[in-house]
């Protein structure tokens, strides 16, 4: 009888028996961020890399439409905070980025004792 020849394993490729991975539970963000909803009816990562083109534009149709979504929701705060910094103090106070000012207090104690 011929022994086949195995390829040497590496230490990362040495199959462990007595190892026994543990059983991954979803927390809530990945879960939430999971049942997002989507322009596509697929969620599912390994759908990316399907044989089926179909499929495949599917899930990366949805994948690009969310971080569109999520992009113009971005761009959307930064011009708000541009607009709102070149408006400046005098109009729209605080909300411009600059700390409020507030008059002066003048005492009329301290003016009596002068």
């Amino acid at each position: 009888e011929k022994q086949k020849k195995m390829a040497p394993f590496t230490p990362s490729t040495i199959p462990d028996e007595e190892y026994n991975a543990p059983f991954f539970v979803m927390t809530k963000t990945i879960e939430m961020l999971h049942n997002s909803p989507r322009f596509g009816l697929v969620n599912d990562i390994g759908f990316a890399a399907s044989s089926n083109s179909d499929i495949r534009e599917e899930y990366i149709t949805g994948a690009v439409f969310m971080a569109a979504i999520t992009f113009m929701f971005y761009l959307t705060w930064v011009i708000m905070i541009v607009v709102m910094n070149h408006l400046g103090q005098s109009r729209i106070g605080c909300a411009s980025g600059e700390p409020p000012v507030y008059p002066a207090i003048q005492y009329e104690d301290a003016e009596e004792t002068e």
